[in-house]
């Protein structure tokens, strides 16, 4: 969306989920997070919502100079989302009562972020040394290695935790889609270099791979 100067813009992204949830501060079922974009002669900001359509109440979370990736966790208890502020970048999560975590990512980069299954954490692929996993507990550990020029990115595990795909970019050379068929925590950090880790089906249809979601069903899904 290309924006005018001091105009004012809404709807970048709108993300549903039925929360379901019980407590009394929890969200209401059919709530909708939505990031907004406003420029004015200040600048530009983006700012996160929460929406409650049945009480037609909005309530904002946070503002930053971007955000993008927002994603709830599968069991609704938080919401994902990466922001830029003066430079840096950062992911946060926010719960139902809009409290919010941010952890400031050291490379500075992270290439849309996913909640690991079960939702105990999330996984991204950091410029330019791997892919980590992050609990909000314990400090960011590395799940995957990668050194020269070479970047692995946009990690998504299936619904079951076993397997993870992810992208393997080797610079002057091609995209790949990799598949480590049977993902075993105790054997990390695996190493990004081999991009043949389980499975790798090079891609020769862009000249840049962004996204990568694995099929929920039981099977060997192939990207």
């Amino acid at each position: 969306m290309t924006l005018k100067p001091w105009s004012h813009s809404i709807l970048l992204a709108i993300l549903v989920f039925l929360w379901g949830c019980s407590s009394a501060h929890a969200a209401a079922p059919g709530q909708i997070a939505v990031t907004a974009s406003v420029t004015t002669e200040s600048g530009a900001k983006d700012s996160l919502w929460f929406v409650d359509p049945e009480r037609a109440r909005k309530q904002r979370v946070l503002s930053a100079d971007g955000i993008e990736d927002v994603a709830w966790a599968p069991n609704g208890s938080l919401l994902l989302a990466t922001l830029t502020r003066k430079g840096r970048d950062f992911l946060a999560f926010c719960d139902p009562a809009r409290k919010v975590w941010q952890y400031a990512l050291k490379q500075g980069m992270a290439y849309e972020p996913s909640w690991t299954s079960p939702a105990n954490g999330v996984v991204w692929g950091d410029y330019v040394d791997g892919i980590y996993y992050y609990d909000l507990v314990s400090a960011p550990s590395s799940i995957l290695e990668t050194t020269g020029f070479t970047f692995d990115h946009n990690p998504v595990f299936s619904p079951d935790g076993k397997k993870l795909a992810y992208v393997h970019h080797e610079w002057g050379s091609s995209f790949y889609v990799s598949l480590i068929p049977d993902f075993q925590w105790n054997q990390v950090p695996y190493q990004g270099n081999d991009h043949y880790n389980g499975s790798a089906y090079s891609v020769q249809i862009s000249t840049r791979v962004r996204t990568c979601r694995l099929h929920p069903s039981p099977g060997n899904p192939k990207a």
